[in-house]
């Protein structure tokens, strides 16, 4: 026999296959086929196939399931790192499972081989810990080997960077280090971050890069997935399960209905093991599920039996003293979350014994919860033993810690605090500048401690304060005796004082300014009130600049904790409910400045709206006998605000589950709105709500509903789809249902003119067009609209702009002035801690109100801004006057399409759309204004057209001179009034300038042009002496055009750039501004145009600039770059004035200055933006829409103890 014959003769080919599957068999690997996958397995072992909270290793890969469409995904986007670079982000929710994915779904894939020599790869899996650049080095040694194989870096847990680790420096060096590896393809880098730490990233400009480049973002799984987590490695295993449990279980998750949490999968994975521990035989029971608790109640069952067996350890059967020692231990693992979630930390064992006052009880403790998986026990970079919570799981799973962890949360974070300043103090050597002082050191020594590092702590900083104290004392016993030298000595001590308080004020307005631009970019608020306080201190031209930016940009005021708010239909009433039980009405005429009416116990609403004549508030949240969440809907009498009354209740007659409520337009119908369906009730007389039917949920479940401006459709929000109820009569489809998300539609607004809105947990935000009722149409389609499930859309009045708000913890303002295009109307709104839940706008369209699962209300200021514009606005024109501005909008992909549009702006916080000109006015549509103001013309590709704008409400059309010539296209169509008003230049598509006579705008005259055979690109007049500029190559020429038939050159041309882009005279006529393109202001003296002063520059700017306009004042300059910002210069000083603005999103195209110091700026982001530029004015508008920012905790944090508490504004 041959040798290969041998070796399959020596082979054994039994096997079974259970249900469908199949077995395939070789003389080689054997391949174990489940019905919907394959899996290479080995004979089962003996031990659980469920690790519970902890996550799955690389060496239970074998068990790992349901995530091999994202491991496929993370191995590709690695592919594509080992040819780029860069840093990997694996980003999700806590309890994803991304741990899971990045060991036993990545590592192990890349163990096996997954990619091209990745079997011989060296690997290395950390987390940051409280030392991590410690960490990162042996991790480093550890994959230093041969460069010719590959190597794997994987940072787990990457949150304990900003959790664990108290000092800023090494962060930033852990992160520096991690990106210039994976940037010099040293090694693959894969991190592992939560995604309520998006914010902390953001701060980091290499993790930025990283988050904006294809992070992979693990959500909730699929149903079929979760199938696959639950069946297949009991299938491995040998094991089998009744029927029904695999059913029971995802009922019980939340799976197939609104999708279950993504945080829940660590319980779904506890909850199977300990299944398995009470399984028969080998078979998973639904009664052996049960009997643990289920999904909710496992890892409070489990802890709760491990607390309940403690009894006797440690030498004492003492439950009481058990329990003090289970709450003391598990205490000390959790790190408090200031204004973030909870978080577990790890540990040393042996100060976790040390410091209690049974180490043999706590140490027993410790082995007992380790046994159940709820603790793990490990070895930290020391060579500690140490102990951290299994899962962060268990912190909200686990009643009885929960309760432990909330009690008396103040005075732990001060404990927290206070011990993690104390650790910070011993690693650096016992540093005295690190001690406490003042009221801080006060609060420190209230505590009661048993560690010996606090002790110290306190007692060093206590040590220091006595021996200021006497230092204090001798002086002045010495003072006392030197009563010769006694005026000098004060004279001396004065001097000094001032000195050391400037000192000190410029230390502490250089850490408030620090922090001010920390937060600017998760609390936008609290930074404008630090930027308040650093002016305060030392106040200087940048953070003049800086006010005037916080001023001009969105910013909130906190108002008393609620779960619910919105605004009547006039915005001058405005309802506020939440857990704290109470409903509030409040006078929202000023919505920056909301006054308290009255207020009434209301239980804890999570839901409620106001109608629209705001005389009642319907209501939905617990009920007094209610068995569960919203399911009681209430009716009030608030037509006197401040004596809110019951009225008619609606107690879940038709739905046992209220999860929103909503009025018609006219008041006369709510919409109560539950997961099984819609009710709807006629509260004409609201003390006797009538039933008027309901639409059942022809789904899983209803989400949200909402009706149309007329009132005659309901939009229904099911599962993935949206549909039309005619509610006219008795309800009726008006068509079939659209599909509306991937995954869940959560949330739909009606707008006017016939648009919807739906915002699904795809975290996409998505326009219909519902003209046609039966069969909505969809319009826009804005995909990336959040980094998480949108919860809520809502339209202003006007339906120019959409609001959506997120679980991402933020809010988004879009532009619809063409709806086919909505854009991002500047950046995201952030405050909130944790998921946005609602929004609305203030009927004005100035403010809105979120509402989050933080349990506040923010109510938000919005900056004023021209809407309207529906395209790339080019140009801006103030009238004379400043009542009136025109704008150029249009696209050069349509050039035939541009148009002129017309603002009322007397009230520059209320600019008040006027509409187009009639008629396209071509390529350019540059406007400007006559000296009289009543008279506007406007340069396009057809010529000059002029306009009367007498009453700028009905613009008409007055004379036009046609200008187009043959030939290519060679220069954009330009405009300037001479100052006497008579005679216009204009540059025409070929860049000739034509002089044209405007005496009598209704028939303009043709009365000349310049000289020569060169392309203008640019035009201006001198506004005192009337002097012509025209910018032509490398060269700029000033006119006498005084007889325009025969336009007479003025000294020599201006030399000193290599193009010419735009010219700008000064006020006075004698500075000319130019600007070449780049990003680079040149501006001269030409009163003398014999001798014209040398060029100056003004730099800063980091992209090209495309237009100026001067201040009033004549010494300012303002200029719009393709930098997407602003930015403000004293051309005395030739210095840019703070830092630039960038509320834009986009290019900045133009430029005005209006009356008053109002600046006009527009460009690529269709967005128009009226800014207030006084500084003075600044702190006013600030305070006003800021309250409730600044606590004296904030001040102590963020600006210290050596400066007494004296917020801003108060």
């Amino acid at each position: 026999m041959s040798p290969a014959g041998e070796r399959a003769a020596s082979v054994r080919l039994d096997a079974t296959a259970h249900d469908h599957a199949r077995i395939h068999q070789a003389g080689r690997d054997l391949h174990v086929h489940y019905g919907d996958g394959v899996r290479r397995t080995e004979p089962a072992p003996a031990d659980c196939p469920y690790p519970g909270l902890a996550p799955f290793g690389q060496d239970d890969a074998r068990w790992f399931f349901g995530r091999d469409r994202l491991t496929a995904d993370l191995l590709t986007h690695l592919d594509e790192r080992g040819r780029t670079g860069g840093v990997q982000v694996v980003l999700a929710p806590s309890g994803a499972g991304k741990s899971s994915l990045l060991r036993a779904g990545l590592a192990a894939a890349l163990a096996r081989g997954a990619l091209p020599g990745s079997a011989g790869w060296r690997q290395q899996v950390i987390t940051p810990t409280a030392a991590p650049l410690a960490v990162l080095a042996d991790a480093i040694t550890a994959l230093d080997g041969d460069p010719g194989t590959g190597a794997v870096l994987v940072v787990d847990q990457f949150e304990e960077l900003f959790t664990l680790c108290d000092d800023d420096t090494r962060r930033h060096q852990f992160v520096d280090e991690i990106t210039r590896l994976a940037d010099d393809r040293t090694c693959l880098v894969v991190i592992g971050v939560r995604a309520d730490f998006y914010a902390d990233c953001v701060n980091h400009p290499g993790l930025r890069a990283a988050l904006q480049d294809r992070p992979v973002v693990v959500g909730p799984m699929t149903e079929d997935e979760l199938r696959e987590v639950i069946v297949h490695p009991a299938r491995d295993a040998g094991l089998d399960l009744e029927p029904a449990l695999v059913e029971l279980l995802l009922r019980d998750l939340g799976a197939g209905v609104d999708g279950y949490p993504a945080g829940r999968l660590p319980l779904l994975a506890h909850a199977l093991r300990v299944a398995w521990q009470q399984r028969h035989g080998a078979t998973l029971t639904v009664d052996g599920y049960r009997t643990t608790g289920g999904i909710s109640g496992a890892v409070a069952k489990t802890a709760d039996r491990v607390c309940a067996e403690l009894g006797g350890i440690g030498g004492a059967a003492d439950d009481a003293a058990d329990d003090a020692a289970v709450r003391s231990l598990f205490l000390r693992l959790v790190r408090l979350g200031d204004g973030a979630e909870d978080t577990r930390r790890c540990v040393a064992r042996a100060e976790l014994t040390a410091s209690s006052d049974d180490p043999a009880r706590t140490a027993a403790i410790i082995d007992a919860f380790t046994s159940a998986r709820l603790l793990t026990q490990d070895h930290d970079t020391q060579d500690r033993d140490t102990v951290e919570i299994t899962h962060e799981a268990l912190l909200r799973g686990w009643p009885r810690l929960r309760r432990w962890i909330d009690a008396d949360r103040a005075g732990r974070l001060l404990r927290q605090r206070v011990e993690e300043s104390a650790l910070a103090w011993d690693r650096a050597g016992r540093d005295p500048a690190l001690l406490y002082r003042g009221s801080r050191l006060d609060d420190a020594r209230s505590l009661a401690t048993d560690s010996p590092v606090v002790r110290a702590f306190v007692g060093a900083a206590d040590r220091q304060r006595r021996r200021a104290a006497r230092r204090r004392t001798g002086t002045v016993a010495v003072l006392a005796m030197l009563t010769v030298v006694a005026s000098v000595a004060a004279l001396v001590a004065a001097q000094q004082q001032r000195e050391a308080r400037d000192q000190r004020d410029l230390a502490v307005a250089n850490r408030v300014e620090a922090e001010a631009a920390r937060l600017r970019g998760t609390d936008a608020s609290l930074a404008a009130r630090l930027d308040l306080v650093r002016h305060r201190l030392r106040p200087d031209e940048r953070t003049a600049t800086q006010l005037v930016q916080d001023a001009n940009s969105p910013l909130y005021s906190v108002l008393p904790e609620g779960s619910a708010a919105a605004f009547d239909a006039d915005g001058g009433l405005m309802a506020t409910a939440g857990p704290d039980e109470r409903l509030r009405l409040w006078d929202a005429g000023d919505p920056a400045d909301p006054v308290p009416l009255g207020e009434s116990t209301a239980g804890a609403a999570h839901t409620l709206a106001l109608s629209p004549d705001g005389d009642t508030v319907a209501t939905a949240g617990y009920g007094d006998d209610s068995g569960g969440v919203g399911t009681e809907a209430r009716l009030w009498d608030v037509s006197d605000p401040a004596r809110p009354v019951p009225a008619g209740g609606l107690f879940g007659r038709y739905l046992d589950d209220v999860i929103d409520v909503r009025f018609s337009p006219d008041g006369a119908v709510l919409a109560a709105v539950g997961r099984g369906g819609i009710a709807f009730w006629d509260v004409t007389d609201r003390d006797r709500p009538v039933a008027r039917g309901r639409v059942d949920a022809a789904g899983e479940s209803v989400h949200g509903a909402a009706f149309s401006p007329d009132g005659r459709l309901v939009a229904v929000v099911e599962d993935e789809s949206v549909r039309l109820w005619e509610v006219t009569g008795a309800p009726v489809p008006a068509g079939p249902p659209v599909t509306a998300h991937d995954g869940f539609a959560a949330t739909v607004a009606f707008g006017p003119d016939g648009i919807m809105a739906t915002g699904g947990l795809d975290g996409a935000v998505r326009l219909w067009d519902v003209t046609d009722r039966a069969r909505p149409a969809p319009l826009a389609d804005l995909v990336d609209a959040h980094a998480g499930e949108v919860n809520a859309v809502t339209f202003s009045r006007d339906g120019t702009t959409l609001a959506s708000a997120s679980f991402d913890g933020t809010v988004r303002l879009w532009d619809l002035a063409d709806p086919r295009t909505p854009l991002a109307q500047g950046h995201p709104l952030r405050g909130h801690t944790k998921s946005v839940l609602s929004v609305a706008f203030h009927p004005a369209g100035s403010a809105l109100v979120s509402v989050g699962e933080d349990d506040t209300v923010r109510l938000w200021t919005l900056p004023t801004r021209a809407t309207g514009a529906t395209d790339t606005v080019w140009d801006l024109a103030f009238s004379p006057d400043g009542r009136t501005m025109a704008a150029a909008t249009g696209s050069f992909a349509e050039p035939g399409a541009a148009t002129v549009a017309v603002w009322d702006v007397a009230d520059p916080d209320r600019p008040a759309p006027l509409g187009p000109l009639p008629g396209p006015t071509g390529l350019g549509g540059s406007p400007a204004f006559r000296r009289d103001g009543r008279v506007l013309g406007t340069a396009g590709e057809d010529g000059l057209r002029l306009w009367d704008l007498t009453d700028p409400a009905a613009p008409a059309p007055l004379g036009r001179v046609a200008l187009r010539r043959t030939g290519d296209v060679l220069s954009t169509p330009a405009l300037a009034f001479h100052p006497g008003g008579d005679t216009a230049a204009v540059i025409d598509t070929v860049g000739v300038v034509a002089l044209v006579d405007v005496s009598d705008p209704a028939a303009p005259v043709l009365a000349g042009r310049l000289p020569g055979d060169v392309v203008v690109n640019a035009v201006a007049f001198d506004p005192v002496r009337g002097r012509l500029a025209t910018a032509e190559g490398e060269l700029v020429r000033l006119w006498d055009v005084a007889d325009p038939a025969v336009p007479v050159p003025l000294g020599e041309p201006l030399t000193g750039q290599d193009g010419w882009a735009g010219l700008e005279f000064g006020p006075d006529g004698n500075t000319l501004v130019s600007l070449d393109g780049e990003d680079t202001i040149r501006f001269r003296d030409v009163s003398d145009v014999d001798s014209p002063g040398p060029v100056r520059e003004l730099a800063g700017h980091t992209d090209s600039v495309n237009a100026v306009a001067f201040g009033p004042d004549g010494r300012t300059l303002a200029s719009a770059s393709a930098d997407d910002t602003v930015g403000l210069w004293d051309l005395t000083t030739g210095r840019r004035l703070g830092q630039p603005l960038t509320n834009h999103t986009d290019v900045v195209r133009a430029v005005a200055f209006g009356p008053g110091g109002v600046l006009a700026t527009a460009g690529s982001d269709r967005t128009i933006r009226l800014w207030r530029t006084d500084a003075a004015a600044a702190p006013a508008l600030i305070c006003a829409s800021t309250r409730g920012t600044v606590t004296a905790t904030q001040w102590r944090r963020y600006v210290g103890d050596d400066v007494p508490v004296d917020p801003p504004c108060d």
